[in-house]
């Protein structure tokens, strides 16, 4: 037996020398990654089922992804719907938009096309973002939401807070995605958001990483990996991003080394088409060993009848995709604690006071505990909607931040500049009378970063002279039409300029 014993011993010894020296020859990019980061389905696992369904996302869950990413609609009746096209000729066969359909036009049409979809004898359809929140929940799994945006669509009021409310429990496992206009209604609402870009040089870079900066949104996501080497290297890239404080993901890594270069970059994650599950496992068994021979082991299943399981078994994602969500969400963990152990046992504000020039904007946060409503002491000066505090006209006033338990927290803003005017590149004079020529432009320039905001304007005689430029722009024109004299009032946030006006 002692003999025996001590030969075990060596096989193991052996066997743990060749685990190391494994270790020793991975992808550079796996050495310095270290942790390795979630690996999210695009529009669920779309390779090999129909996108954005529920048998793509219980698919990917079972394949070992640690999440999935799905694209957002609202219906016509509020339904919030997952689907990609903002036409759904391609999915369903009618020519409609997605949001013109109701909760009844969903149940009646049935997905035609996707990736293997003649296997299928029952008809899927296009699900809900309850359903996905529910699968979502229950697996553990990482949620990334693309808002979806189009001209002539918007999403209501109503349906951001019914995404909010949905979101709720599994916020901490959630990413928003989608570009300004997506983003906008869900600033400062304790998501994670990530705007989407396709950066080409340092400009286009430096324009996105600012207006994260303004609206306190922390991290970007890439489109294609070309994107990543913008500034001439990837290294270039990752120290600006690290300068500024900004983190950053990755759709797509259509290949396993594509995975391990941004792995290595610190990524949040990396979005697939593929499956990179089983390669990535096998490389990275060294610095996780249990949680990935579990997920071997289920893995053989999951392939070998994906439609059945995904319809009938609703325990084994759970199983089978704990042991690779822990194994790969190591790099987000700091991102999603940090804040519960770091933060102060009061609820704060990000900032005390603010100090901003007419026009500019910034955001207030509170960093334990949520805001129920947002007010403003002097709306003139100041005005403040779910945290964004945007400064209107000269003086100071006072933000307050009221919390659930009806304490208040107060923020001071102060505005030393008030928007101006230039006429002829030359300072507006409220009792100069500007006089043009028939059919003749006078320029009107609003400086002082306060155009793009609330700015209206009007004449007293339209048939004299009238304003032909579009509302909230930077630079206005008025038009001579008729000879007579004319006031242009021009409205920016609560400053009001009289323009007299002679037309010869």
């Amino acid at each position: 037996m002692l003999e025996g014993e001590a030969v075990i011993k060596k096989i193991s010894l052996f066997l743990a020398i060749c685990i190391c020296f494994g270790a020793l020859n991975l992808s550079a990019f796996a050495q310095s990654g270290g942790k390795s980061i979630p690996l999210i389905a695009h529009r669920g696992f779309s390779s090999e089922y129909p996108e954005n369904t529920m048998e793509a996302f219980l698919g990917a869950v079972k394949s070992g992804f640690d999440g999935f990413e799905c694209d957002l609609w609202e219906g016509s009746d509020g339904t919030l719907m997952i689907h990609h096209d903002s036409s759904v000729k391609r999915t369903l066969g009618l020519d409609k938009n997605i949001w013109e359909l109701s909760n009844e036009d969903r149940l009646k049409y049935p997905v035609i096309s996707g990736s293997n979809i003649d296997k299928y004898n029952y008809p899927i359809y296009i699900p809900t973002l309850q359903s996905v929140v529910k699968l979502a929940s229950s697996t553990g799994c990482v949620l990334v939401l693309h808002i979806k945006s189009k001209s002539g669509y918007k999403l209501s009021d109503n349906g951001v807070k019914k995404i909010l409310d949905l979101l709720k429990e599994i916020r901490d496992n959630t990413f928003i995605i989608g570009p300004v206009a997506s983003l906008e209604p869900f600033l400062n609402k304790g998501i994670r958001l990530l705007r989407t870009t396709s950066p080409s040089n340092e400009e286009d870079l430096e324009n996105v990483i600012n207006w994260c900066k303004l609206n306190n949104v922390d991290s970007v996501l890439c489109i294609k990996m070309e994107n990543l080497s913008c500034l001439g290297s990837y290294e270039a890239f990752v120290n600006y991003l690290k300068s500024s404080k900004i983190r950053f993901a990755l759709y797509s890594a259509q290949m396993v080394d594509d995975y391990y270069t941004v792995q290595s970059m610190g990524a949040l994650f990396a979005i697939s088409d593929y499956n990179l599950t089983q390669d990535i496992e096998v490389t990275t068994v060294p610095s996780s060993t249990e949680p990935q021979t579990e997920s071997e082991s289920t893995e053989p299943e999951t392939s070998a009848q994906p439609v059945t399981e995904a319809q009938t078994d609703s325990t084994e994602p759970e199983t089978s995709t704990q042991p690779v969500t822990e194994a790969r969400t190591d790099s987000t963990e700091p991102e999603t604690t940090e804040p519960s152990t770091s933060e102060p046992a009061e609820p704060v504000l990000n900032v005390k006071s603010l100090s901003l020039n007419c026009g500019e904007s910034s955001v207030l946060r509170v960093n334990f505990g949520h805001a129920v409503q947002w007010k403003s002491s002097s709306p003139k000066t100041a005005v403040v909607k779910n945290g964004r505090v945007t400064a209107l006209g000269k003086g100071k006033a006072t933000v307050s931040a009221v919390l659930e338990d009806g304490s208040c927290l107060e923020c001071e803003v102060n505005v030393p500049t008030s928007p101006t005017l230039k006429i002829r590149k030359k300072p507006f004079k409220p009792k100069k009378l500007y006089t043009i020529n028939k059919g003749e432009k006078l320029s009107v320039v609003i400086t002082g970063k306060a155009y793009g905001l609330n700015n209206k304007y009007y004449s007293t005689s339209k048939k004299v002279a009238r304003v032909i430029s579009k509302t909230n722009a930077k630079r206005i024109i008025i038009k001579g039409c008729k000879r007579g004299r004319a006031t242009v009032k021009i409205k920016v946030n609560e400053t009001v300029f009289r323009i007299k006006v002679k037309v010869r």
